[in-house]
């Protein structure tokens, strides 16, 4: 295993170089330098917090990267030095922020670039973080590339809040349902099935199945657990293999009602990902190749590779993306014409904010339905085990009257 270790060395003409480099070992690293014929005056190993890998271990929320290029860019649009803005954004970021940002300013010490200090924390920046923050440096407009990430995410992350909120109040009724369902059936189910016991009452036909369910369920219940979590785990490792993710992702799109709202939210990132790339100077291609590798859905995959490889051989965005079946024609034809008119930034930003709308509203109906949906459904289960519990005894009562 490779370590990184920072140098600072003369070369033969007394030019003094600073960077970092990785080798196994202390030895190792003084071997290579030497062989490209320089004098070392300090050679040590990069030191890391243990606590920055423990906090790189969870991605940062897009809210907090916007939070980051926002002020960051402040400082650089002010005329700051980046090693020095970089120092005065800890005083306004999350600790584990500063953990990462404390490590920024040290392989920025030692010589390296703002991109390539970045690509060391792959679990902390995003490919898309990474490429753009390097076209921004080589094109000397690095404070106009924050604003734009920070739109980015700050769009990501106001997106993501709306579905979220939109959908916590169906979630809490389902979690208040089966919460409900299981009190009955471990507590008031056992305590009604002695007391009519007791009184040696003939059940009636649905009494006796929720009876036997329950019986089932409690006599079985770790046995059921367990083969529940197995099968969760050997489906959470089938979805990682490149097959099993490309049939969830096929099977997502395709589930009633939510389906039509993962393609959509699928659908504005690749627009806002690619036109955020495409506005920050970085080619069709390169940028297509960073969507391909952040998208994070194998069907977008598939048709980004097509198109890459379609446009290596000269040929059009929109056809290989028309072909995939999976981008609506809307989109195709404003890519089509983005193309032809060289303003495939612009439409792209454009088709990502039709496609918010069209979530704001496909996630505000879908909840509007789901809420009495769900009522009804969830009543409807309640309602039956309430009445084959209290059916039994109205008739025992009744016999005694």
């Amino acid at each position: 295993m490779t370590d990184k270790y920072v140098y600072t060395v003369a070369t033969e003409d007394g030019v003094i170089k600073k960077g970092i480099l990785n080798a196994n070992g202390i030895n190792g690293a003084a071997v290579m330098l030497r062989k490209n014929n320089y004098w070392i005056i300090e050679l040590r190993q990069l030191e890391h917090h243990s606590a920055g890998y423990s906090l790189l271990s969870k991605r940062p929320k897009p809210k907090d990267l916007a939070a980051f290029s926002r002020n960051f860019a402040s400082l650089i649009n002010s005329g700051i030095p980046i090693l020095k803005a970089l120092i005065l954004s800890m005083q306004t970021n999350k600790k584990s922020f500063n953990v990462v940002l404390d490590q920024l300013v040290l392989d920025l010490k030692a010589g390296s670039s703002l991109s390539g200090a970045m690509s060391n924390y792959p679990r902390f920046f995003p490919k898309i973080f990474i490429g753009m923050i390097a076209a921004g440096e080589s094109g000397g407009v690095l404070g106009q590339v924050l604003d734009r990430l920070a739109i980015h995410f700050e769009n990501v992350s106001s997106l993501s809040d709306k579905v979220k909120a939109a959908l916590s109040y169906p979630v809490l009724v389902v979690a208040t349902a089966i919460l409900c369902l299981v009190l009955m059936m471990t507590m008031v189910l056992p305590v009604f099935e002695g007391m009519l016991q007791d009184v040696n009452a003939s059940l009636p036909f649905i009494t006796v199945v929720v009876v036997k369910v329950n019986k089932f369920i409690m006599v079985y219940k770790y046995l059921g657990l367990g083969i529940f979590l197995l099968i969760c785990i050997a489906v959470l490792l089938w979805i990682r293999t490149s097959k099993g993710r490309e049939i969830s992702d096929h099977l997502l799109v395709r589930m009633p009602l939510f389906g039509t709202l993962l393609r959509k939210i699928m659908l504005a990132r690749f627009c806002r990902t690619l036109s955020t790339l495409l506005y920050s100077g970085i080619p069709v291609l390169a940028s297509l190749h960073i969507v391909k590798e952040t998208i994070g859905n194998e069907i977008i995959i598939k048709a980004v590779s097509r198109t890459c490889d379609c446009i290596e051989k000269g040929e059009s965005i929109a056809v290989p993306l028309k072909e995939s079946g999976f981008f609506p024609p809307l989109l195709i034809h404003m890519i089509t014409v983005g193309e032809e008119t060289g303003a495939l930034g612009e439409l792209l930003e454009k088709a990502a904010a039709i496609l918010d709308r069209e979530i704001e509203t496909t996630v505000t109906n879908m909840s509007s339905m789901l809420e009495p949906l769900l009522v009804l459904i969830i009543g409807g289960i309640v309602g039956f085990i309430f009445i084959s519990v209290l059916l039994p005894v109205y008739q025992t009562l009744g016999a005694y009257e």
